[in-house]
């Protein structure tokens, strides 16, 4: 039967829960399944109009009520894993503030992520336009939208009647140097939406996140990390928590998630990927309908230029580029 089989490694901690959210950390299929379903909305919902039209191509992939998934999801490890204390704030400790640690499966987990379709079916290309975006873009797990849960990839083994697009070689060759992580973006957007694509009309802001070129923006910061955890400390303290950008402001605070009455998740996504011997930071925005924190008044709205003006300052400081999409109309 058709398999896609990846040998993954954790670049910075995954906070995994399992059942007991208090517990001990689990290496979760249902996990990396949520993944793939909300980058296949994402990816989706720029070329599709209407949610039962995204939603269809969905369950035709992933199941519904009515029906199984086409593809089976295993994500192992070889090894035993020994979970350890890991700070989910990584960038209070160059304050001497408390940096949370929780629990947490270490960076450099070696995990086994096989892909697996039933008897005489072949892998939808759907599902591995999901799960390209993911590895590129994503992460799993809590704060994965801040540079935790990613992973490199070491190896991979594709066997016959999976079908793998150019665009998806970079699997094999992971990128050495930032500039060939943006040629990998690139060549994967011009793989999912080919010249001539027609996205879907815009008439408002999405009702949820998607990739579509007006709504979405994709910066990869060229200046080279020596870890994941120093990607994090200087994303918060010299943008998201530095007193000198207004980021900090309680109206402008919301516009990248908040944890308290009604958590909402932030609509950048902060990820990392290896580059040879450094790391790179990957800034993704995609706008949807934000609710107003309790904290601000009934007046509130939501001011996307603020999200372009740190996507802007991240670009500059970090040099950045934009990849994909472009600054929010």
């Amino acid at each position: 039967m058709p398999r896609l089989s990846f040998q993954l490694r954790t670049i910075s901690p995954l906070f995994l829960a399992g059942a007991d959210s208090q517990g001990e950390p689990e290496l979760r299929a249902a996990s990396i399944r949520g993944q793939l379903r909300y980058w296949l909305r994402a990816v989706h919902g720029a070329d599709v109009s209407g949610l039962d039209s995204v939603w269809k191509r969905e369950a035709a992939v992933f199941g519904a009520t009515d029906r199984g998934s086409v593809v089976s999801i295993r994500f192992t490890s070889d090894e035993t894993i020994v979970p350890q204390n890991a700070p989910m704030l990584p960038h209070r400790l160059v304050t001497g503030k408390n940096p949370l640690k929780r629990r947490a499966i270490p960076r450099g987990t070696i995990c086994k992520l096989a892909l697996v379709t039933r008897p005489g079916q072949a892998l939808p290309d759907d599902f591995v336009k999901a799960l390209s975006t993911w590895l590129l873009l994503g992460g799993v797990g809590k704060r994965s939208r801040r540079t935790f849960g990613a992973f490199a990839i070491d190896d991979v083994d594709v066997t016959p009647g999976v079908r793998v697009d150019r665009a998806n070689r970079w699997w094999a060759t992971p990128p050495q140097t930032p500039d060939d992580l943006i040629k990998a973006i690139h060549a994967h957007f011009q793989w999912l939406y080919p010249a001539g694509t027609t996205f879907a009309p815009v008439s408002g802001i999405p009702d949820y996140p998607t990739l579509h070129p007006q709504h979405s923006r994709i910066v990869v910061c060229k200046r080279r990390f020596a870890s994941a955890q120093e990607a994090n400390q200087r994303l918060f303290n010299d943008l998201l928590r530095s007193n000198t950008h207004p980021y900090v402001q309680p109206q402008h605070k919301v516009m990248f998630g908040y944890a308290t009455a009604g958590r909402r998740a932030s609509p950048v996504l902060a990820q990392v990927r290896q580059t040879g011997r450094a790391y790179a930071l990957i800034l993704t925005a995609m706008r949807s309908p934000l609710k107003r924190s309790h904290e601000l008044p009934a007046t509130w709205q939501p001011d996307w230029t603020v999200v372009n003006q740190f996507l802007d300052e991240a670009e500059t400081l970090f040099h950045g580029e934009t990849v994909w999409g472009g600054p929010f109309l």
